[in-house]
């Protein structure tokens, strides 16, 4: 399901929401909401044990972890940052990539497999219908394939 915004200055999707499958059956959903102040950065993983939910700039010092299993106490991992952390880390990697020639996750691939999910979500809306990708097609527009 996605939003648009059309005004005069732009054309974009302001909330988009996701629900994703994998190849080997694993279950998601994402939401990218643009417009929602204050923002809110929230990843969940569910198990068959318990979740764990990470929380972006909970506090000003940082992010937190939490841990959540049936019967058992909530646990709290505070995860202390400073902003310039956020991306040393990406710069570092980086670097070490290419000076070393190693592959990375990082690399055009990972962006290429992201955007083409992300076009699958618009052209799902677009044709009012669930969408999947073929992989074997590569990265164009005959790899969204209606389902059913």
């Amino acid at each position: 399901m996605v939003t648009y915004v059309n005004d005069a200055r732009s054309h974009y999707d302001s909330i988009l929401t996701m629900n994703l499958r994998s190849e080997k059956g694993l279950q998601g959903r994402v939401v990218q909401d643009v417009i929602t102040r204050p923002a809110r950065k929230v990843a969940n993983i569910q198990g068959t044990e318990g979740r764990i939910e990470w929380v972006a700039n909970l506090t000003a010092s940082g992010d937190a972890v939490y841990l959540y299993r049936p019967g058992m106490p909530d646990k709290i991992t505070p995860v202390h940052k400073k902003r310039p952390e956020d991306f040393i880390a990406v710069v570092r990697h980086v670097w070490a990539t290419v000076k070393d020639n190693k592959p990375s996750v990082l690399d055009l691939q990972r962006g290429l497999d992201t955007a083409l999910v992300l076009a699958a979500a618009h052209e799902s809306e677009a044709r009012k219908a669930r969408v999947r990708i073929d992989w074997t097609v590569g990265y164009t527009p005959e790899a969204i394939v209606t389902c059913g």
